[in-house]
C-alpha cells in the first residue's frame, strides 16, 4: 500500500511538472512569435492621450526598451484631467485617429464606453502570435468593473485606487499625546476605527502651536470642491449598511434612494468638523490636485483620499516614513470606494496601430515590468495582484496593505452614465450645508430631487 501511495505521489508530481513545462514552453513560443509580429510593425508611431501621473512617468522611463526592441515609437501627449476626457469624447464623436491609446478615469468611464469608440481586445488576447495580457491577474475588485463591455475586454488598468486614510504615526505614538488624549476622552489614542473616533481625534489635534491665537495645526486635511466633496461624503455614507437592493444611490429600478436619515447623518459629520475648526484652512477650495497639501506640510494629523495620492506623501521629506495607513473608518461596516484609470485602444485607428498599441500595453503590463515600475522612484501602483501582494512592494509602498483591505470590501463608484451629474449635485449639497446655506437634511433632499429630474430626463422612468 505504501509503495502504491508513493507511486501515486511520483505520478502526480510528474504530471504537474509536465503541465508547468508545457505552459512555460507555450508561453515561450508565444513570446517569440510576438517579437516576430512586432518587427513587422516597425515604423509605427503610437500617440497616447494621457494624463500626468506617477504611472505614466514610470512608463515613459522604460518605453525606450520597447521602442528599441520593436521599432515602434511611443509618444505620450499630456492633458489636464478634464482636458483629456474632452479630447477622448471629441475623438470618438468624430471617429478621429489622432490618438491610438486613451487614458481615462473610471469617473467618466461608463459614458465614454457607451460612445462605442474603444476597440475590443479579445482577438489580440486570443491570437497565438501576440502576448496574452491576462486580464484575470489584475488587482482584484478593480479593473473588472470597467474593463468588460458587451462581454468583451475594452480596457486594461493603469491606476487603480481605493479610498484610504493616512495618519501621523509619530504623533499617535507620542507618549505625551497619548496621555493627554486619554485624559480628555477616556480611551486610548489609536488609529480610528469609527467616525466618532475620527471626530474626537480631529478635535484633539486641532491647536495653536505658536501662541498667536490662531490654529495652525489641524485634525484633518481634505478638500470640498466639486468631486472631492463627493468623496468625503461617500466615505461616511457608504459605511452605513446598504439602503435598498444592496445599494446606496439608486435602487434596481433607478429610483433615487439617498434622501434618507443616514445620508443626512453622513453629511452632518462634515458640517460638524467644519464648525469645530478641525479641517485644515482652505478646505472649501481644496481640489483633487491639492487634496493632501497641508498634510504633506506636516500640519495635520490625518487625511482621507484615494490611496494613489499617498504616493506623493511617501516622497515628501517632511512626512515620509511618518505616515500610517488604515481602511476608511465606519458607522456600520468598512466600505471604501474603488476606482480605476484605464487604457483603451482607439477603435478607429488602423489595424496596424491597434495591434502595435496592444503590444505596447502588453509590454507595460508585463508582470516583471509592472514590478520594476512599482519599485521605481515614481512608486507606480502595481496592476498585477502578484505584485500588489509582494512584500518588497508593501515595504516600499506602505499604503498597499491598507489598499488591499479596502479592495476586499470595496464598492465601485456608481456604474451608470449619470454618475457625473450625481457627484456634482451631491458635491453642491455638501458645500451648501458646510457653509450653512442649507441644513444637511435640506441639502440632501434638494440633491435627491435634482438628481431625480436628471434620471427622468434620461428616460429611466418611462
Amino acid at each position: 500500500m505504501r509503495k502504491y501511495k508513493i507511486l501515486l505521489i511520483v505520478i502526480s508530481v510528474l504530471l504537474v511538472a509536465g503541465m508547468l513545462y508545457a505552459k512555460g514552453d507555450k508561453e515561450e513560443k508565444r513570446g517569440k512569435k510576438a517579437k516576430e509580429e512586432a518587427v513587422s510593425l516597425e515604423g509605427v508611431h503610437l500617440k497616447i492621450c494621457s494624463i500626468d501621473y506617477p504611472n505614466t512617468r514610470a512608463e515613459i522611463e522604460i518605453k525606450h526598451e520597447f521602442e528599441e526592441e520593436t521599432g515602434i515609437t511611443v509618444e505620450y501627449i499630456y492633458f489636464p484631467w478634464e482636458g483629456a476626457h474632452e479630447k477622448i469624447k471629441m475623438e470618438m464623436a468624430t471617429q478621429g485617429t489622432s490618438y491610438d491609446l486613451f487614458q481615462y478615469d473610471s469617473f467618466l468611464a461608463i459614458p465614454l464606453r457607451m460612445m462605442d469608440g474603444f476597440a475590443p481586445m479579445d482577438s489580440y488576447i486570443e491570437d497565438p502570435n501576440l502576448p496574452d495580457i491576462d486580464p484575470e491577474s489584475f488587482v482584484d475588485n478593480t479593473w473588472i468593473h470597467w474593463g468588460l463591455y458587451k462581454d468583451e475586454v475594452i480596457s486594461v488598468p493603469t491606476l487603480h485606487s481605493v479610498r484610504l486614510w493616512g495618519y501621523r504615526k509619530d504623533l499617535f505614538d507620542d507618549p505625551a499625546e497619548k496621555a493627554n488624549f486619554k485624559k480628555e476622552y477616556g480611551y486610548e489614542l489609536a488609529p480610528p476605527e469609527t467616525w466618532d473616533q475620527v471626530a474626537d481625534i480631529a478635535k484633539f489635534f486641532t491647536r495653536d502651536t505658536d501662541g498667536d491665537g490662531k490654529d495652525d495645526f489641524w485634525g484633518i486635511c481634505d478638500g470640498f470642491t466639486i468631486g472631492p466633496a463627493w468623496d468625503m461624503f461617500a466615505d461616511t455614507y457608504l459605511t452605513f449598511n446598504p439602503i435598498k437592493d444592496g445599494k446606496y444611490w439608486v435602487d434596481n429600478d433607478y429610483n433615487v434612494i439617498f434622501d434618507n436619515d443616514k445620508a443626512v447623518k453622513a453629511l452632518q459629520f462634515w458640517v460638524d468638523m467644519a464648525d469645530a475648526g478641525a479641517l485644515a484652512e482652505g478646505w472649501l477650495k481644496r481640489d483633487w490636485g491639492s487634496i493632501r497639501d497641508v498634510f504633506d506640510e506636516g500640519k495635520t494629523a490625518m487625511a482621507g483620499c484615494w490611496h494613489d495620492e499617498f504616493q506623493y506623501s511617501e516622497t515628501n521629506p517632511i512626512v515620509m516614513g511618518k505616515v500610517g495607513y488604515i481602511k476608511v473608518p465606519k458607522y456600520d461596516v468598512h466600505h471604501s470606494q474603488v476606482s480605476c484609470q484605464q487604457y483603451s485602444i482607439n477603435k478607429y485607428a488602423s489595424e496596424e496601430h491597434k495591434k502595435a498599441a496592444y503590444l505596447y500595453l502588453s509590454f507595460i503590463k508585463d508582470p516583471a515590468n509592472d514590478l520594476r515600475m512599482a519599485m521605481s522612484q515614481h512608486k507606480k501602483m502595481p496592476d498585477r495582484m502578484v505584485n500588489m501582494t509582494n512584500p518588497e512592494v508593501g515595504e516600499y509602498q506602505p499604503y498597499t496593505a491598507g489598499a488591499i483591505q479596502g479592495f476586499q470590501t470595496g464598492i465601485p463608484i456608481p456604474l451608470f452614465p449619470e454618475f457625473e451629474e450625481l457627484y456634482t449635485e451631491l458635491s453642491i449639497a455638501v458645500q451648501s450645508a458646510m457653509v450653512h446655506e442649507k441644513t444637511a437634511e435640506q441639502a440632501i433632499h434638494d440633491a435627491a430631487e435634482a438628481f431625480t429630474k436628471v434620471m427622468e430626463k434620461a428616460g429611466y422612468y418611462k
